[in-house]
């Protein structure tokens, strides 16, 4: 996972590189790739922060550059005809370990398990038309918090392509406090973390409101992953009600989605 989410990298990483050690596998031969999807790369500062300068003393850690052509690697399509290319590295790996955590999300039912594939590691297109499948049903409260929804389905399949092999993922409280860990088969075990998420995370509300006042944090650095929470907020509100919005967007509307800015107001 990228800066974008709150995955405690720095706790999980360093058990599961000791375990491929004593399985054999050197840390030398271990390549951490930071599954970016298609959000903006990470600086130097912001992996060892996120990591912790042990880790980036340890293993290579880089981002999936997902703006150069010849970082990706075309696999052919999926029955629904998604065009699936991914990270070359990845795709070279013999060994494909997704790290990351289950957290509510508007077009994927929740995040984790696949995702960390698709949109993570692969190209703008792929992303861009799994994404849509979720958008042309216009219908979010038939998509959000629903792991089997056609857009998370596609993913997976985009995941299996891929070769994603095992995953390791992360239930986290309100406090960030890692409530259940899940690895294992990237699809079984997901379900499995999904199980705890949603007890963490749903909430049934007595009635609609006048005002609705949400918290983007921590998924805040810009308002592309911000208005996740205007997306749910909003299905809470009665006729002409209002949602404040609380959060910081230190990099604005989105450093790689300058169309959003452009036309995200538009009806």
């Amino acid at each position: 996972d990228d800066i974008t989410r709150p995955t405690p990298r720095e706790r999980i990483l360093p058990a599961l590189l000791d375990g491929l050690n004593e399985a054999g596998i050197l840390d030398r031969d271990i390549t951490v790739l930071i599954a970016l999807g298609t959000h903006r790369y990470m600086s130097k500062e912001e992996i060892e922060h996120c990591f912790g300068k042990r880790l980036t003393e340890r293993v290579t850690i880089l981002n999936h550059e997902w703006k150069t052509k010849a970082n990706l690697v075309y696999l052919g399509s999926t029955p629904r005809g998604i065009p699936v290319s991914i990270n070359k590295i990845a795709h070279e790996a013999d060994y494909l370990i997704g790290v990351g955590s289950i957290v509510p999300h508007s077009l994927a039912g929740y995040g984790g398990g696949a995702k960390i594939v698709q949109p993570g590691i692969c190209s703008w297109e792929t992303t861009g038309k799994t994404h849509l499948l979720a958008v042309e049903r216009n219908d979010f409260l038939e998509v959000a918090g629903n792991p089997e929804n056609e857009a998370r389905l596609e993913m997976e399949e985009v995941a299996r392509i891929a070769g994603l092999n095992f995953i390791v993922n992360v239930v986290l409280n309100g406090k960030g406090e890692i409530v259940k860990v899940v690895s294992g088969d990237p699809v079984k075990a997901h379900r499995e973390g999904v199980k705890v998420a949603r007890k963490v995370y749903e909430q049934k509300i007595p009635e609609l409101a006048d005002v609705i006042i949400a918290s983007a944090y921590p998924a805040d650095i810009d308002y592309w992953q911000g208005a996740k929470a205007l997306s749910y907020a909003q299905h809470g509100l009665r006729e002409k009600g209002t949602v404040i919005l609380l959060a910081s967007f230190p990099d604005g509307i989105s450093p790689t989605h300058s169309e959003f800015e452009k036309y995200g107001d538009r009806p």
